[in-house]
């Protein structure tokens, strides 16, 4: 029977975001805009790969679209995944869709889940703004300064022209960057990333096929091959003998960190400070073998664990004045152990996303 954490994590996989999606009014060719178009996009989908995978973007707005602009459509990213079709075909800058939130270029690597947590803030009247609103744009990041639709202008513009963080090339990038942040995860909870590099081909290729169909079956047994089924930070030891002993579990933490008002919509993702840190959580064990009479009698064992909170965590990187956290659109307590919430809300890469508002 699925433990609860196991039941958690399936729901996670279900959960999505209303999105309403506009073509930029730049590329619209046609005396009026089309209508947009509503979907629910998998939290955890990376943007273009749900764009090039579900189809719909492509079809509802190819008849708005400039000469030139629904050929390149046609070129986007394949549907599915052939590492030498993609190696072997460079698509050109102009073929890749990119996504902007009221005028905010949104990064490709970061999941549809943290852009919206990113992006809408965390206010208890968050759930206003549903849907969540997106312009998508058919031309090349950048070639229009400050394209009309909103985006592409602005700090974020000269900040990703030189990164390429907001156009995406190919699904070849959109998977590399998965799985390095997967050898993250790892590496920060066991000390290394061999059971990621040891995985077979066809577990690499269930884990993969399960982010981008969403499909968690696949992740259950891709996660049988990783030996992480039971979820949260794994232990190593800390060393030393006798009577007492240490260990030191590591709990892979990824936060955004924002300054200023929770409730308000943040307009340059140049404004978010990321921060990839380990959380140490420690155990102490101590064993006592006989009683204060001298007679020998069982051995007990108390332990007794030190567990990091959203709030310590951030003090020991030196953010002393959170007022708000966000994890998989759930709002987060500043007191909430984040061991637990590792095991209940980390992400397919196995890092728990936390978005943290501090004040300015």
């Amino acid at each position: 029977m699925p433990s609860t954490d196991e039941l958690l994590q399936s729901e996670l996989w279900r959960g999505a975001v209303p999105c309403e999606i506009r073509l930029a009014r730049d590329e619209v060719a046609e005396m009026s805009p089309p209508p947009p178009l509503y979907a629910l996009v998998p939290r955890g989908a990376f943007l273009p790969l749900w764009h090039a995978r579900d189809g719909r973007c492509a079809t509802h707005f190819a008849r708005s679209l400039p000469p030139g602009v629904g050929e390149m459509r046609l070129r986007l990213l394949p549907i599915r995944y052939d590492p030498v079709r993609v190696r072997g075909e460079r698509h050109a800058a102009t073929a890749t869709p990119w996504f902007d939130h009221e005028g905010t270029p949104l990064r490709w690597g970061m999941t549809a889940g943290v852009l919206r947590d990113v992006t809408c803030g965390a206010s208890d009247e968050t759930h206003g703004t549903l849907p969540w609103k997106l312009t998508i744009h058919y031309r090349a990041y950048g070639a229009r300064g400050g394209g009309g639709g909103g985006g592409g202008g602005g700090e974020d513009a000269k900040e990703n022209d030189a990164d390429g963080l907001i156009r995406c090339d190919d699904e070849e990038s959109v998977r590399a960057r998965f799985f390095n942040d997967l050898k993250e995860a790892m590496c920060v909870a066991r000390g290394s990333a061999a059971a990621v590099m040891s995985m077979t081909r066809a577990a690499q290729a269930d884990l993969w096929r399960s982010v981008v169909d969403g499909e968690r079956r696949l992740a259950w047994r891709a996660e049988e091959a990783l030996g992480s089924r039971r979820g949260g930070a794994e232990s190593s030891s800390g060393g030393g003998s006798g009577k007492r002993s240490d260990a030191r579990r590591r709990v892979p933490v990824r936060f955004y960190l924002l300054a200023g008002d929770a409730r308000r919509e943040v307009k340059c993702l140049g404004e978010v400070k990321i921060v990839s840190a380990p959380v140490f959580v420690v155990m102490r064990e101590e064993e006592e073998a006989e009683d204060p009479g001298g007679e020998r009698e069982r051995e007990r064992t108390t332990t007794t664990t030190r567990t990091s909170t959203v709030r310590s965590a951030l003090a020991g990187l030196g953010v002393l004045a959170p007022t708000r956290a966000v994890c998989q659109g759930v709002a987060l307590e500043l007191d909430t152990e984040l061991e637990r919430a590792h095991a209940t809300l980390k992400g397919s890469d196995h890092l728990l996303h936390v978005v943290v508002w501090c004040e300015a």
